[in-house]
């Protein structure tokens, strides 16, 4: 389930007993999957392989996101998230959810996260709502997340994500670092997109 409710108004668990795991997500306009006509052999699915021999690589996830409430000004127009280091920003990706929503490739080839480094993500919106956004999993929600698919030859166990999320409305980027990447907010060099929001009035 993805925000639905009971009959008496009650928002469902994503799982039954636990915490969700993510084996498989679909995001807004992601590539479609087709299921096979009536007598063609099911292949819409995946086939899980394991093995007990230790992998030269693992891969995890960072999510870097926000929760709260957002008042009335809401749908994404841009999130970009970057690695700081020494000073010095370096662009990870920058994108709009309102364009398909996957993993892109990294603005440089062969980045690399290392100890002391900081991940910063920000979330830029714009909209004609006259009533609050809540972060949440619906169409009605918003989401402020930016995920960061990682590999590392580490060979210790670790975690299969990583995650960091703030309250927007009482965390700000600006009391912790004096300056920030000047298109941090930009819609310069992004595909051109446009969406109607149905609940703005």
């Amino acid at each position: 389930t993805c925000g639905e409710e009971n009959e008496e108004g009650h928002r469902l668990p994503i799982c039954k007993h636990g915490p969700p795991r993510i084996i498989y997500a679909w995001a807004l306009d992601g590539k479609a999957r087709s299921l096979p006509s009536a007598g063609q052999t099911d292949n819409s699915g995946y086939f899980l392989e394991m093995t007990h021999d230790k992998q030269p690589l693992q891969v995890g996830h960072y999510i870097l996101g926000t929760i709260g409430e957002i008042p009335p000004m809401t749908k994404g127009v841009v999130t970009s998230g970057y690695r700081y280091r020494d000073g010095a920003y370096t662009e990870i990706g920058r994108m709009s959810p309102q364009l398909p929503q996957t993993f892109y490739d990294v603005e440089e080839p062969n980045m690399n996260i290392t100890t002391g480094d900081l991940l910063i993500s920000r979330c830029t919106m714009s909209s004609q709502r006259k009533f609050p956004t809540n972060m949440g999993p619906t169409n009605k929600d918003e989401m402020c997340n930016f995920y960061i698919m990682y590999y590392t030859s580490r060979q210790e166990d670790i975690k299969d994500e990583i995650m960091c999320f703030r309250d927007h409305n009482s965390f700000h980027l600006k009391d912790y670092i004096t300056t920030l990447p000047p298109n941090i907010s930009s819609i310069v060099g992004l595909p051109k997109f446009e969406r109607t929001d149905p609940y703005a009035v």
